[in-house]
């Protein structure tokens, strides 16, 4: 899976699930889902980017960060009580065709002095081992230089 579906794939979950969620809590619905970085200042949005990609050799780690802005509005605490608990039981490694989530971090940030926007930022990191089995498949066995 790319990396642009993996965010394409976290995005489609949000989308999903979380408007009756929220909406069972009385809170709305954010006017936008982005599966990109830009945000605009006058929108309540979510939006879900990349925040880095590596591949040790042994270990493949794919992180995004799920931003959440609200404006001119302070429940920023009311949509993280709902929408923490909704990642740490719904956004799974399979989510993204990885083994594992391997952290959830959330940071809030209130209202901000001039009243115009608030603002929730998750880090999520997932985790797979990678699979070298491809490999075995080559042995030195079938060296044509006839030495073995």
């Amino acid at each position: 899976m790319t990396s642009k579906a993996k965010i394409s794939a976290i995005k489609t979950l949000l989308e999903n699930r979380l408007p009756d969620l929220l909406d069972d809590a009385g809170l709305d619905d954010f006017d936008e889902y982005l599966d990109k970085s830009t945000i605009k200042s006058t929108d309540n949005e979510i939006a879900v980017y990349i925040d880095f990609e590596s591949d040790s050799g042994e270990i493949a780690t794919f992180s995004a960060i799920i931003q959440v802005q609200l404006h001119k509005k302070d429940e920023i605490a009311d949509y993280h009580d709902i929408i923490y608990p909704f990642l740490q039981k719904y956004l799974t490694g399979a989510v993204v065709d990885m083994m594992q989530r391997e952290s959830l971090d959330a940071d809030i940030y209130p209202l901000d002095r001039n009243g115009s926007n608030s603002f929730a930022f998750y880090a999520v990191s997932f985790t797979s081992v990678i699979d070298d089995c491809f490999y075995d498949d080559f042995d030195d066995d079938d060296d044509e230089s006839g030495s073995a």
